[in-house]
């Protein structure tokens, strides 16, 4: 008798750790990591370092959220996933990564100092940083810091998901952008009325094809971050990923995708 398909739920949580068995055992991403004889070059693995860190600690959030059931907060991880890993992509297509890489780093101490202006040890050592850094591009940082839509990229989230051929922004990142940013009301405090008479329903929980259909989306997300961060620091080391493909999943209230 075959076994029955695991849930996506289930495969989300293996893959988290699956992510930490690969890194422990496949060391070759610490040497880009670490080599300082290109200063630039270093700074590009470090970004696309520190984006799929981000990444799978999100999903590692995620994971418990669902878990939880807890909608709000995972509306906003989710979001954050998403732009983690169009961030991501938007950087490995680039014409020029390594440079906009670097931008990137310079674009983050620039807010830094912004934010924490009264904070000297703060200030000193990224001026510090920004000093040692290319003129032209922190320049380059400066002018997209200060010009709409003030993102690093110079570039909207939606512009850089087409850009990187990130699919999800309509189907996904606009609505939950919606609600990540408070500018939707109607489904935490509902009065619900039958037959029998009005109750009234606080809350949001998530419905088991929710569950699934929410932990699918992180997988992918992961899965594609894992992918572009090992495509950069594994140095064409294989690395054998234990578990089941997250594009090969569809609702089951859905019919196969066309072949």
């Amino acid at each position: 008798m075959a076994s029955p398909a695991r849930s996506q739920v289930d495969l989300l949580g293996n893959d988290i750790k699956e992510l930490r068995r690969i890194l422990d055992e496949h060391r070759s991403y610490v040497e880009p990591l670490s080599d300082l004889t290109d200063v630039d070059r270093h700074a590009h693995a470090l970004v696309v370092a520190d984006l799929f860190w981000q990444c799978w600690y999100l999903a590692m959030g995620a994971d418990v959220l669902i878990r939880e059931e807890l909608h709000g907060p995972l509306v906003a991880v989710g979001r954050m996933l998403f732009e983690g890993l169009v961030t991501l992509a938007y950087l490995q297509q680039h014409a020029d990564g390594q440079r906009e890489a670097v931008i990137f780093l310079a674009y983050s101490f620039l807010k830094q100092i912004a934010y924490f202006p009264d904070q000297a040890p703060v200030v000193t050592e990224r001026e510090s940083l920004l000093a040692r850094m290319p003129a032209d591009a922190v320049a380059e940082a400066r002018q997209r810091l200060n010009t709409r839509p003030k993102n690093w990229s110079g570039k909207s989230i939606e512009a850089m998901a087409y850009a990187a051929d990130v699919r999800g922004y309509d189907t996904y990142y606009r609505y939950f952008s919606a609600e990540a940013h408070v500018s939707m009301v109607g489904q935490h405090a509902r009065v619900l009325t039958d037959d029998g008479g009005s109750i009234l329903k606080l809350g949001r929980s998530l419905t088991p094809h929710e569950m699934e259909g929410q932990a699918n989306m992180v997988r992918r997300y992961l899965h594609s971050a894992f992918r572009l961060f090992w495509d950069f620091v594994g140095g064409g080391e294989h690395v054998e990923f234990r578990t089941e493909d997250p594009e090969s999943w569809y609702p089951p209230s859905t019919s196969p995708p066309a072949t």
